[in-house]
């Protein structure tokens, strides 16, 4: 890999060497309009060399964080490792993530910053930058690390451009490297060799297999199967509401939907980016539910936002989507929701118009997570720079992913896990296995993740999901990384918050009834009155300026 990056570093060792500055690149000053008449040249590292400090040099990092059994991330073994290693100490403002898009906001408004912070998942827009990070580096809140990554980054400057997807989306629009992303990874530990891949879906559709073997039944493939099965649920077993679906008339990420061809939101056909609710496929999709709530096999109150899961256990769901793959198979049994010994949730793929086909849709775990910054206030840029890049080293990605050999986990070169989980964290006692692991490793920290380090303390019936709902494709969704300018986020926002409210009125009427579907064309006739148009337009400029990265 080092080879096909010698071009670039001869690129850059140019481009740095005529960066004007003082301690800092221009494009990281505070006042990025201001000019600095100072020179001097980043050397730029094939390596990072360890300590990377040899005095004592404290960060402070803003972090959405909290732990049932630890009062600071700085208590994680594998944070205090990570000192250790790198000689640099963090110290760290933790908040629960629930809280964390209100904290974040009034931080940000206080004026009083942490040398660096974690942001929310990149898409999600809970608690980032407003505007984005172009505009945090035009606000002179963020730094541009184009450069830094250059000079004092050689880990994850690999990693960064491994593919147009994860180079597209840890690039802005205007091309600067702002963000250190945590990058989903598998690895093969005898080789050590490391791949960027994402993790399949852990969300999906499941179905109650013990409802279908004992009315000697198969998995339905195809809508008019599913619609046979959901009839046998009603009829035979006496399920008061054979399919779940959410308070907008979906099953997960548009799942049926999405077999016509459509999402509940925006949707890429081709390289044009379509409003889904006024397409033909939604149409055919709500007519659809609409005839199965006449039936009665979808549940009455499904416009209720609180109902949820359980309803798998109470055998009130025969049918739906499962919000995480730990839900599958007999766990409402081992959870004590229900007593019932033969029940078993099945993960399925969607059923699709035709036998054969995928649904082009799936709940989306993407390489490229969420973003360390590092923001103004930082007083060492280059060694903030050079201890993200640890993370991005084969040794940093064991810490994020398995925690300290000899404490988490030792080594079995017989096992085919190769990285043999201690029982502090296979058999914790008094705990969950997921706060053992958060007492262990950095998890959601930037770097490199293995998302199957968990694999081997899993149940495996349950991992299986994964190659499951894996089948499914993101091929009409719109990609995580497209985003709005703070222009078109103002103006977005205010004319699509009216769009959507009625879009959602309308849907739950169509399907229950309370309005029939005579009143289609008039549905559509007010949605492109409400500068729908205008919206679309907004959002093809926000995906041709990905695809354009």
């Amino acid at each position: 890999m080092k080879k096909r990056w010698l071009a670039f570093l001869m690129a850059s060792v140019m481009l740095i060497a005529m960066t004007s500055c003082n301690d800092d690149p221009p494009s990281s000053t505070k006042d990025s309009s201001s000019s600095n008449t100072a020179q001097r040249s980043f050397e730029v590292l094939d390596e990072i060399v360890l300590p990377l400090t040899e005095e004592p040099v404290t960060f402070t990092y803003w972090k959405a964080w909290s732990h049932n059994y630890l009062s600071s991330f700085s208590e994680v073994e594998a944070v205090k490792k990570l000192e250790e290693i790198t000689g640099v100490h963090i110290e760290y403002t933790c908040v629960p993530s629930l809280s964390a898009t209100e904290k974040f906001g009034l931080m940000l408004a206080s004026g009083q910053y942490t040398d660096m912070f974690e942001e929310s998942q990149i898409g999600t827009g809970t608690y980032s930058y407003p505007g984005g990070h172009d505009k945090a580096v035009a606000d002179g809140m963020y730094v541009d690390l184009t450069d830094y990554v250059a000079a004092y980054m050689p880990n994850y400057r690999e990693y960064q451009v491994v593919s147009d997807q994860v180079r597209r989306d840890s690039t802005t629009d205007e091309g600067r490297l702002v963000g250190a992303y945590m990058l989903r990874c598998v690895i093969d530990p005898q080789k050590k060799e490391i791949t960027i891949e994402r993790e399949p879906s852990w969300a999906g559709m499941a179905i109650r297999r013990d409802w279908l073997e004992q009315l000697d039944m198969e998995v339905p493939e195809t809508i008019d199967e599913l619609y046979t099965v959901l009839v046998a649920f009603r009829d035979e077993i006496g399920c008061p509401a054979p399919l779940s679906i959410d308070q907008y008339g979906m099953v997960g990420s548009s799942y049926l939907l999405s077999s016509y061809g459509a999402m509940s939101e925006w949707y890429r056909d081709g390289d044009e980016i379509k409003y889904g609710p006024v397409s033909d496929a939604y149409k055919q999709y709500v007519e659809l539910m609409a005839g199965w709530y006449a039936e009665g096999l979808i549940d009455k109150d499904f416009m209720n936002p609180d109902q949820d899961m359980t309803g798998f256990a109470t055998d009130r769901y025969g049918c739906g989507n499962i919000g995480w793959l730990m839900a599958a198979d007999y766990y409402y049994s081992e959870a004590g929701s229900t007593t019932n010994p033969d029940f078993w949730l099945e993960p399925i793929t969607p059923p699709t118009v035709n036998k054969g086909e995928v649904a082009p849709s799936m709940y989306p775990s993407y390489e490229v997570v969420q973003p360390t910054v590092i923001t103004t206030e930082c007083e060492n840029i280059e060694l903030a720079c050079k201890w993200l890049d640890y993370h991005y080293t084969w040794d940093g990605m064991l810490l994020n992913s398995y925690g300290v050999e000899g404490i988490s986990y030792h080594i079995d070169e017989s096992n085919p896990n190769y990285y043999v989980y201690n029982d502090v964290m296979a058999k914790p006692e008094g705990m969950t296995i997921t706060d053992a692991r958060m007492m262990h490793i950095l998890y959601n920290d930037p770097g490199l993740f293995d998302w199957r380090a968990s694999f081997p303390y899993q149940n495996q019936d349950r991992v299986a999901a994964y190659d499951v709902w894996g089948q499914q494709t993101d091929e009409i969704m719109v990609p995580q990384g497209a985003t709005l300018t703070s222009e078109e986020g103002n103006e977005y926002n205010n004319l699509y918050v009216d769009i959507k409210s009625y879009k959602d009125e309308m849907t739950v009427k169509f399907i229950s009834g309370q309005e029939p579907l005579t009143k289609w064309d008039e549905y559509i006739k007010t949605l492109e009155g409400m500068n729908l148009a205008r919206c679309t337009e907004i959002m093809q400029q926000s995906y041709d300026r990905y695809m354009s990265k």
